[in-house]
């Protein structure tokens, strides 16, 4: 019975799952080489820091965005790993 509800469950969030998927690469996107923590995401749309790695993850697959590098994050200060966009080199 569970597996029944947790499919379910996404089927009925799947829009919504895109919809933050589509504003979190938004985001990463706008942030430049600087990049954006999960905090900074997070804060930006209103929603859980746990949520973003679940968000994150598919761009990642999909070869949209990768990590950048240690900086201090804007909302807690500590050191954190910015998400980036995965520029492609297609000059050759």
């Amino acid at each position: 019975m569970r597996q029944f509800t947790s499919a379910l469950s996404f089927e009925n969030n799947k829009d919504k799952l895109k919809y933050l998927g589509d504003m979190v690469y938004s985001l990463i996107i706008d942030a430049g080489p600087e990049g954006i923590s999960n905090h900074e995401i997070a804060h930006e749309l209103g929603i859980e820091t746990a949520t973003i790695s679940g968000l994150t993850r598919p761009l990642v697959k999909r070869g949209l965005v990768e990590q950048g590098q240690k900086r201090k994050c804007k909302i807690t200060g500590n050191l954190v790993i910015a998400w980036k966009q995965k520029i492609k080199n297609t000059l050759f």
